[in-house]
C-alpha cells in the first residue's frame, strides 16, 4: 500500500503553526520553546479541526539530523560509560514489564478500561507497534491512541518546567563538541554519512532507522575525534520545530469528546508509569553511579525523539536515553508473539484485514484509522 502523502500546503500550514507556538514560549521564557511550543501550538489547532500534518520525507530528514545531533554528543567519556550499559539495560527490560502491569491495572480499576485496551494504552513508547496491535483485538483503538499520544505529549510539554521548579531550568544550548563552530566541510561528511547510514538501517528494517542510523554514524565519528564540527544552529531550532510540529500533529482527525473524556485516563498513566520507571531508575543509578534522572529519561514512558532532547536539553548523555529507548522497541518487537498472547488472551481478533493494511501503512494512516474506528464493544 501506497503511504499517504501530506500535501504541501498543509506541511507549510503546520510548520507556521509550529513556529508561531514555539515563538510565544520563547517570549514567555518557556523552556524548549522551540520544541514544546510547536508541539503544544500545532495539537491545539489539531484539537479545533485545523488540517495538520507533516509531509513523511521531510520528517525523515530531520530524524536524520536530531540523529546527528544526539550522536554528536558521544565523547571519549561517553564511551568509558558503556560498560555500566548492560546494567541499566537489565533495569530497562524489569522497568517495562512493571510499567505495562501497574499502567494496565490503573486504567482497569480506576478508568474501567477492559484488559486489552489497558494492556496496550499501558505499553510504554513504540506508538506504531501498539496501534497494529490495536486494530488485532477487541480492544478501543481509539482509546489506546489517545492515552499513549496524551502521554508522550505531556512528558514534553511538563518535564522541563518541572526541573525548573526543582533545579536549573533548560536553556536549550546542547552540547556542541566545538561550541560554536561550523566546520562546512566536515559538515557536509557529517550529514551525507548519516542519509546513507539511514538508508541501510530501514533496508535492514532496523526500529528507528532515520534516528538510529544518523546518531550511530556520529557516534563513530565524534567518538574518537575524527569529526569536530558543530551543528549550525538554525538548522537545531529548526529541527525542534519539525519535531515539536510532528508530535502535535498526532492529534490531527481526534473526536473532540471523546479525547476530552480519555485525556484524564492518559495523565494518570503518566504520572502512574514515571514512578514506576523512577522506582527501577533509583536502583539502577545507585548501581552503577549514573545521573538518577538521565537513567530515568532512558526508562520513561515516552517518545525516543522526545526524551533524547530532554537529555541533551538537561545536560545529561542522550547517547544513553536514546539507545535505551530504541533497545525497548527492540525488545518489543521480539517479544511479540509473547505480547500477543497476552493481549490476546482476554480478547478475541477482529479486524485482521484492516490490521494488514495498518502493517504497510504510514504513522499517519494508522492514527487516523484508530481515530475513527467505532469502539468494539458498548459504552
Amino acid at each position: 500500500m501506497a503511504r499517504p502523502s501530506v500535501d504541501i500546503g498543509t506541511t507549510a500550514r503546520t510548520l507556521a503553526i509550529g513556529t508561531a507556538g514555539g515563538a510565544v514560549f520563547w517570549t514567555l521564557g518557556l523552556p524548549l520553546a522551540f520544541l514544546s511550543g510547536a508541539a503544544a501550538g500545532v495539537a491545539a489547532c489539531a484539537l479545533a479541526g485545523v488540517k495538520v500534518g507533516l509531509n513523511a520525507s521531510l520528517r525523515d530528514v530531520f530524524i536524520v539530523l536530531l540523529g546527528l545531533t544526539l550522536g554528536s554528543t558521544v565523547t571519549p567519556d561517553t564511551l568509558a560509560m558503556l560498560p555500566r550499559w548492560p546494567v541499566t539495560m537489565a533495569g530497562l527490560a524489569a522497568a517495562m514489564l512493571s510499567i505495562m502491569w501497574t499502567g494496565a491495572f490503573y486504567l482497569e480499576r480506576v478508568h474501567g478500561l477492559d484488559r486489552a485496551t489497558a494492556r496496550l494504552a499501558s505499553m510504554p513508547g513504540a506508538l506504531n507497534f501498539v496501534m497494529t496491535l490495536a486494530v488485532e483485538t477487541t480492544s478501543d483503538a481509539r482509546r489506546v491512541a489517545i492515552i499513549q499520544i496524551v502521554r508522550m505529549t505531556a512528558l514534553l510539554l511538563l518535564l522541563p518546567s518541572l526541573v525548573s521548579m526543582f533545579g536549573e531550568a533548560p536553556s536549550g544550548n546542547f552540547f556542541q563538541p566545538a561550541g560554536d563552530v561550523v566546520k562546512p566541510l566536515q559538515l557536509v561528511v557529517l550529514i551525507a554519512a548519516g542519509f546513507a547510514s539511514a538508508a541501510v538501517f530501514k533496508r535492514l528494517g532496523t526500529p528507528a532507522p532515520a534516528l538510529f542510523g544518523g546518531m550511530l554514524i556520529a557516534a563513530l565519528l565524534y567518538g574518537p575525534g575524527l569529526l569536530t564540527t558543530a551543528m549550525p544552529t538554525p538548522i537545531l531550532f529548526a529541527t525542534f520545530v519539525v519535531l515539536g510540529s510532528m508530535i502535535g500533529s498526532n492529534f490531527a482527525g481526534a473526536d473532540m469528546r471523546l479525547f476530552l473524556v480519555t485525556v484524564v485516563a492518559g495523565m494518570g498513566t503518566l504520572l502512574v508509569t514515571s514512578l514506576v520507571a523512577l522506582a527501577w531508575a533509583l536502583a539502577a543509578a545507585w548501581i552503577v553511579g549514573l545521573p538518577v534522572l538521565q537513567v530515568w529519561l532512558g526508562y520513561a514512558p515516552g517518545g525516543v525523539e522526545t526524551t533524547a532532547l530532554l537529555a541533551m536539553a538537561l545536560g545529561l548523555d542522550a547517547a544513553f536515553v536514546s539507545s535505551h529507548h530504541i533497545m525497548r522497541v527492540v525488545i518489543l518487537n521480539l517479544t511479540r508473539a509473547a505480547v500477543d498472547c497476552a493481549v490476546h488472551a482476554q480478547a478475541g481478533r477482529r479486524g485482521v484485514a484492516a490490521a494488514a493494511i495498518l502493517k504497510t501503512a504510514s504513522p499517519r494512516a494508522r492514527r487516523e484509522t484508530c481515530w475513527h474506528m467505532p469502539p468494539p464493544y458498548p459504552r
